[in-house]
């Protein structure tokens, strides 16, 4: 039997244009009279900044503007919270928001500090070096149980312990299963950050038609509606004045669905002020640190078991690296949180979590979004296994030998959402 989908292979619509090279890419976006853009980023994960001199930059040849936090008057300003956290009582949120350039303070290497238009890219590029930059180099916070320490650095002056949030939410009574768990096993899990690598970087393309009063954005983004609503907001326009194309993307893998990076606020600017198209396109160098990445995690998680197997409970109490700021809200700790339990029946759970500002760049959603690290904690192959050699029985009896570890009651359709935490139900 064969369908439109299944028993026969099926023709992708793209791979013709991919294959032939007429695909369009940010990169291939051209426009008449083009300028280019290039960023000084700062090169210290924590510092006071001083003052930026541009005077060297304006008077090179080819370079048509430069500027710096101070230059973008009222524009300069935090980006949106992308994802308020829900009502969970007892939330600890602080609101952090990155902005388009850097005052005052850096906090992560690749925080823009300053931006050069130019004829050419070359010229841009050459032209950073010319910036004259005054920093004050603090420690940086990279250490997620060392950056609560009271004498820690702060990476916001005004955000005590560096504590962007806490949530605590349970479920059932966890002390009641572990008194009555035949086994309670302790173990602590370390999750290390992770950054994207696809094969095109991020790019901006925005041109103005003044006497239309209309801008076009091509950007490399997986959420080309919400950027236009976005970019409308932000520069005051009317949603029909903004369009947002989002070609094909060479690999998105969550950080692409970022929002308002500053390189996006800042190229629809300058192609309203200076009227004129401009490109940006992001070299792999500051793919590592001027792109969003993955959560960094560090979980002490206890599980108490009955003598057949079954789990009584769960607590678990993580650390979670929100980066230098936090647009994202508590999406990516919510849902470790969340779905912790995965598809097991657990009547008691506890957790609780702090997210921290560190100086390294912003923790956004990638693939899994905070789920990988949660199911490593409850039910992936080296949980279960130790469970497992923990009851191991005598050689004699084999067959029986990972009996409790594997017949672990999952739950049913009408237990859901019973044993989710509360934020989900």
């Amino acid at each position: 039997m064969t369908t439109r989908y299944f028993g026969a292979p099926i023709a992708r619509n793209e791979d013709r244009r991919l294959l032939t090279g007429r695909a369009l890419f940010v990169n291939d976006v051209e426009r008449p009279g083009m300028l280019h853009v290039a960023f000084m980023r700062s090169p210290h994960a924590h510092a006071r900044l001083g003052a930026v001199d541009l005077s060297r930059v304006r008077e090179r040849p080819g370079v048509v503007a430069a500027y710096t936090a101070d230059d973008l008057g009222d524009y300069w300003k935090p980006g949106p919270l992308l994802v308020p956290p829900p009502p969970i009582e007892g939330t600890i949120f602080n609101q952090r928001t990155q902005v388009p350039l850097a005052r005052g303070k850096v906090r992560h290497v690749g925080e823009p500090v300053a931006m050069v238009v130019a004829e050419s890219r070359y010229v841009a590029e050459d032209a950073v070096a010319d910036i004259g930059v005054e920093y004050q180099p603090l420690p940086a916070v990279t250490d997620l149980q060392r950056a609560l320490a009271p004498d820690s650095p702060q990476v916001h002056d005004d955000v005590t312990g560096n504590v962007a949030a806490r949530i605590h939410q349970k479920k059932g009574d966890y002390d009641a299963a572990k008194q009555a768990a035949a086994l309670v096993l302790r173990r602590r899990f370390r999750y290390d950050r992770g950054c994207s690598a696809p094969i095109e970087t991020r790019g901006v393309v925005a041109d103005w038609d003044a006497k239309a009063e209309q801008l076009t954005v091509w950007d490399t983004t997986q959420a080309p509606v919400v950027v236009r609503d976005g970019l409308a907001a932000i520069l005051k326009l009317s949603e029909s004045q903004v369009r947002v194309v989002a070609p094909f993307i060479g690999g998105g893998f969550g950080p692409k669905i970022m929002m308002f990076y500053p390189e996006e606020v800042l190229l629809a600017w300058l192609a309203i002020r200076l009227e004129r198209p401009v490109k940006w396109i992001e070299d792999r160098a500051e793919h590592f640190y001027a792109t969003t990445q993955e959560r960094s995690q560090i979980h002490d998680a206890e599980i108490a078991l009955a003598a057949d197997g079954r789990i009584l409970g769960v607590r678990d109490e993580f650390l979670h690296d929100s980066g230098a700021y936090d647009p994202y809200g508590l999406t990516v700790p919510l849902n470790s949180q969340c779905t912790l339990l995965g598809p097991y029946v657990v009547p008691a759970y506890d957790s609780r979590f702090t997210a921290i500002f560190t100086t390294l760049p912003i923790v956004s959603p990638y693939r899994g979004a905070g789920r990988p690290p949660a199911r490593g904690v409850c039910h992936r192959e080296a949980a279960r296994h130790r469970r497992a050699r923990a009851w191991t029985r005598p050689r004699r009896d084999p067959p029986a030998q990972f009996h409790c570890a594997r017949r672990v009651p999952l739950g049913q359709p009408d237990h859901l959402p019973g044993f989710r935490a509360a934020a989900l139900r």
